[in-house]
């Protein structure tokens, strides 16, 4: 079960794994690139959990089991992962224009 759970975590880090849905990807490519750019600046554990819960839609729960972190440590990581991206996405597009992109 851990090798398992171990793989799992590899695979769900890679960003190579996630892709948009047909009719996204022309018109969000821009979007697209800076935000897996600011994606790519988080810490491993931060991405990890930012591409389980938003990418792979998994519960709070469980990440907490992929990834043995505490419950608290998986939604505070998000917190600060969440924190960052808007951070990161602002200087990429100013203050404007990521409030208009739907920020997060």
């Amino acid at each position: 079960m851990d090798w398992f759970r171990r793989r799992r975590r590899e695979r769900c880090v890679s960003l190579e794994g996630v892709v948009l849905k047909d009719g996204q990807h022309s018109r969000r490519s821009e979007l697209s690139q800076v935000l897996w750019e600011a994606i790519e600046q988080l810490s491993l554990e931060q991405r990890e959990v930012i591409i389980l819960r938003y990418f792979q839609q998994y519960s709070y729960q469980e990440i907490s089991e992929l990834t043995n972190m505490p419950l608290g440590t998986v939604m505070s990581t998000l917190y600060y992962a969440k924190q960052k991206l808007r951070r990161l996405l602002k200087e990429a597009w100013g203050d404007s224009s990521s409030s208009q992109q739907g920020g997060l």
